[in-house]
């Protein structure tokens, strides 16, 4: 690499580091027409490209990187080859993000390489997390189990509660495995008091782990002892998560999560204020993160609160709400808001359904203390 192109490349991950990614992008583009064999410059620029949402770009990069990096001569040193790990990781990203199946990538793996435990633990991770992305739930369960097995011997505690979580999240999908979601929430609670973390990330942990638990034990058992029990395990899942949860924006996520999951089972509990409430809040902190799937699945529980109470109107525009913003959660509760829809549509006159489909947000707004701008900017 040449002085000109070394310079680059540090002035670009220092743009990258400032989260500057349009100007990292430029400079690793100038690098690149400087020095278009050199496969880190390609690795990084891809780096950049998932950043900016720019996916062909990215895979046409790491794909290019991959195949200039196999092309490197018996005797390179072991530092080089290990790049193939950073390299896979960013295939990886890259393969999920234009929905290509990762598992090729793990396949290409130099098992000369393989004592680089740190990185492919975070390759398995990876690998974990685009597969729970594209719903694939077994592919997802058995990478993040390999990656627990890493951490654990590398004694990551962080990294191996992350496993336990979303383990248990993947298994919470797979019919027949809901136990195994529960045996994996439970473990990771039991571990999180031995593992050396500061208050605040223990305090994350524990909510995401109480989250698992609370959702498998309800997938295991529908008996009232049940739902009173998940609705205490929610509740300590909130006490213990909502003083950091205005910190970052995982702990609003995790807090937001909690508080949907109690409204779930107030609901079921008969408690459809103390669910409105929950649901309520939950709503307003996804709306903040600009996350549709969660906003969907408030807005179906408050579907069901007010088809009970005979609002059908209103339950009407929180389920047409709910179908539309929700195109991205699982299957089964696409299905569930697809039946709200329809069962409170039959209970309309033509007129009252005219006026919920002109409108939705108008109805939405005088319910949920969310202004009717925000709705038409949400529903669009």
């Amino acid at each position: 690499m040449s002085p000109e192109v070394s310079d680059i490349l540090v002035k670009a991950r220092e743009q990258y580091a400032a989260e500057d990614f349009g100007a990292a992008k430029e400079s690793f583009d100038r690098a690149v027409a400087l020095d278009p064999h050199n496969y880190i410059l390609l690795t990084n620029r891809a780096v950049v490209e998932l950043q900016l949402n720019q996916k062909q770009a990215a895979l046409n990069d790491i794909e290019e990187a991959t195949r200039l990096h196999r092309l490197l001569p018996p005797q390179t040193s072991s530092r080089e080859k290990a790049y193939e790990l950073v390299i896979a990781n960013t295939r990886i990203q890259a393969y999920a993000s234009n929905n290509k199946d990762v598992k090729a990538v793990l396949k290409d793996i130099d098992p000369t390489v393989n004592d680089v435990t740190d990185t492919i633990m975070r390759i398995y991770v990876s690998a974990g997390n685009a597969a729970f992305s594209a719903q694939l739930w077994n592919d997802a369960a058995a990478n993040y189990e390999t990656a627990k097995s890493f951490a654990r011997a590398l004694r990551n505690d962080e990294l191996e509660l992350i496993c336990y979580v979303n383990a248990a999240n993947s298994l919470f999908n797979l019919k027949g495995r809901e136990a195994e979601s529960l045996d994996q929430a439970k473990k990771g609670l039991e571990l999180l008091p031995a593992f050396k973390l500061n208050v605040e990330r223990s305090a994350y942990f524990g909510g995401q782990l109480l989250n698992a638990k609370g959702l498998a034990l309800g997938a295991v058992s529908d008996a009232q002892s049940t739902l009173e029990e998940q609705e205490g395990i929610f509740t300590e899942g909130i006490s213990k998560v909502e003083k950091y949860a205005p910190i970052s924006d995982s702990g609003v996520d995790i807090l937001a999560s909690l508080l949907g999951n109690r409204g779930d089972v107030r609901s079921k509990l008969g408690n459809l204020e103390g669910a409105r409430v929950d649901f309520t809040a939950s709503m307003k902190r996804y709306i903040k993160r600009h996350d549709a799937s969660g906003i969907s699945r408030q807005l179906s529980g408050l579907a069901k609160i007010s088809l009970s109470k005979k609002d059908t109107q209103l339950g009407y525009a929180y389920a047409v709400s709910a179908v539309k913003l929700g195109s991205n959660k699982v299957a089964r509760d696409r299905d569930e808001d697809q039946q709200l829809l329809s069962s409170s549509k039959a209970l309309l006159t033509e007129v009252q359904i005219r006026q919920v489909d002109g409108n939705p947000a108008s109805f939405l707004a005088k319910e949920t203390e969310v202004e009717e701008s925000r709705w038409k900017s949400l529903l669009q």
